[in-house]
């Protein structure tokens, strides 16, 4: 960030004013470290410090010194005439987007046509959900100065959530050919690299971060998500050692330092930052899991029940989840509820994306109950409402394509989730309008849109596990494989449903051994269901070994008698003894 604001007082020394120029210069070229250096050069010099308190404020931002920041951008410390910039200042470092909204209202208030105001103004907007106000403050950013590099950033990152990460890179690249040591740029183009599987060239942008800022904290973490994605959690942790407290406050650094230091044997440790993510953010689902499993783990079963229960009690719980809350639950004695959420575990069909009414709380809660009654109307009524209170948020639209589809309307729902995702191609919104298409009887749209999201975010779990539905059942075996074997590379050998498909494509490769150990391996994990057992019996006959085929067959036939398939198969290793 960057403003042409600085000091202008008669009695400033000339010496001391160039060395302001000199550290605004400094921001614009995104270049921090001078920046600091010749503004707190200058009130050496005799500039007051109220007059450059907001550009120290911006050099520490982009050091990511949020102390700092909020230090020198008080208000009542800054000199009048640049109140507005030290407002966009406390607004970047915000905790929560009313705080960030509050600053830049004022912000707007003192300066309506500077572009740097609309380009914050858009940030903060996008904090609080609405969308489509950060793309119109984004375009009014711009069209006020369209080198605004701020703005481009923003574009940039809008146009990564709306047509995925290869859309955004053309923006970074714009802003550095502008400044060549904007850090921002840099993390941001780093980030969108490292999502796309571009390894070595986001650990090049990491690195010529650090050529600029050697400790800057946001460059160590990227370079410890790539460490963690490779498997070496060795220099994971090195790196997690180096960045230190800086990044507490961030959620998803909580939960890549409580991944590596589970990892790395260390639970003790992987408990504090997963539980601060899980205080931070309730409703992260990857935070709640890893410390559900890690507290089950360590022994601590009611802990992991409590904590596991939002997930396990949702209708998409996964595999993993379910078998931990059984297993703890078995611990403990409650033999019920482990077989409930164990017979779930066994299910192999991945359900439709959990309403958004399903787990909230006051309008939303309200939803759940009207729904629940059968009176899916009513609740429409009310996220439409929200929806005309919030008409730029995504979240809002898809509340109201959750209450369409309660209520059987799925083609209006599928045109809801298509306006969500025309602001924000989410996960959420890309497995809702999947769902809703699915159920409208329009499966060619449907899969148009898997298409779409696995181009667009290729490192997605979810768009890999659609996409791989799809090439299973086109019979498309070389696809399905590379899919398949690079999702389990990701998460493991802990998807019964993802091990069953991956041994399935290997039979139909002629590669029967593989075959029968991926089985054996998600039977291991899911011996109650059905369809593993059926075809890890099937496998075993087709290797020669007719009890155990035989055996497992009449085992999954007394699961799911209503079957034909596995009847069939039965009848067919019983007539081969």
């Amino acid at each position: 960030m960057a403003n042409p604001a600085t000091p202008s007082r008669a009695d400033v020394p000339p010496a001391a004013a160039a060395l302001v120029a000199q550290g605004r210069d400094a921001l614009q070229r995104g270049d921090a470290l001078t920046a600091q250096t010749r503004l707190e050069a200058a009130v050496r010099g005799g500039v007051p410090l109220a007059e450059v308190r907001h550009l120290l404020a911006n050099a520490y931002l982009m050091q990511g010194n949020v102390q700092r920041v909020r230090e020198m951008a008080d208000d009542a410390k800054v000199a009048p005439p640049f109140r507005a910039y030290a407002a966009r200042m406390r607004a970047a470092v915000a905790l929560d987007g009313a705080t960030a909204l509050r600053e830049m209202t004022l912000a707007l208030q003192l300066a309506p046509e500077e572009t740097l105001m609309w380009s914050d103004m858009a940030r903060a907007r996008l904090m609080t959900g609405d969308v489509a106000g950060a793309i119109e403050g984004s375009e009014r950013a711009l069209s006020i100065n369209n080198n605004n590099v701020d703005a481009l950033i923003m574009s940039g990152n809008l146009l990564r959530d709306r047509y995925g990460y290869a859309a955004a890179l053309s923006w970074y690249d714009r802003v550095l050919a502008l400044q060549s040591r904007n850090v921002v740029a840099m993390l941001e183009r780093a980030a969108t690299l490292g999502e796309l599987g571009r390894y070595r060239e986001m650990l090049a942008q990491t690195r010529d971060v650090q050529a600029i800022m050697p400790n800057h904290p946001r460059a160590f973490y990227l370079q410890a998500v790539m460490a963690a994605r490779a498997g070496d959690w060795g220099l994971a942790r090195s790196l997690i050692y180096r960045i230190g407290p800086r990044l507490n406050d961030s959620a998803g650094y909580r939960v890549l330092a409580g991944s590596v230091e589970l990892a790395q044997g260390n639970e003790e440790q992987a408990l504090i930052h997963l539980r601060a993510a899980v205080d931070m953010q309730p409703d992260n689902i990857v935070a709640r899991r890893l410390l559900g499993r890690t507290l089950w783990s360590s022994g601590d079963d009611r802990g992991a029940i409590d904590t596991l229960r939002p997930i396990a009690d949702r209708p998409d719980a996964d595999t993993y989840t379910l078998t931990v809350m059984g297993r703890a639950c078995e611990h403990l004695g409650d033999r019920a509820a482990a077989g409930g959420y164990l017979d779930r575990a066994a299910q192999p069909l991945r359900p439709a994306p959990t309403p958004f009414f399903a787990n909230g709380r006051g309008p939303i809660a309200a939803m759940r109950q009207l729904v629940a009654a059968g009176r899916a109307g009513e609740a429409l009524g009310i996220a439409q409402g929200i929806e005309r209170a919030h008409p730029g948020s995504p979240g809002a639209i898809m509340l109201t394509g959750d209450a369409l589809g309660a209520g059987g309307r799925w083609r209006e729902a599928a045109d809801a989730y298509r306006r969500a995702s025309n602001l924000q191609f989410s996960e959420e919104a890309a497995l809702r309008l999947i769902d809703a298409l699915r159920r409208s009887g329009d499966s060619a749209a449907a899969l148009a849109v898997v298409d779409v999201f696995v181009t667009q975010y290729p490192q997605s779990v979810a768009a890999r596990l659609l996409a791989s539905d799809a090439a299973l059942a086109g019979k498309d075996w070389d696809r399905a494989e590379a899919l398949l074997g690079g999702l389990r590379a990701q998460i493991g050998d802990r998807d019964a449903t993802l091990l069953n498909n991956l041994a399935w494509v290997r039979l139909n490769q002629k590669r029967g051994g593989e075959a029968v150990a991926l089985a054996r391996t998600a039977y291991a994990l899911a011996p109650n269901s059905a369809p593993v057992a059926a075809n890890y019996g099937w496998f075993a006959n087709a290797a020669g070994d007719r009890a155990s085929g035989v055996a497992l067959l009449e085992k999954a036939v007394a699961i799911a008698p209503e079957i034909p398939a596995y009847r069939a198969r039965l009848a067919k290793a019983r007539a081969a003894r």
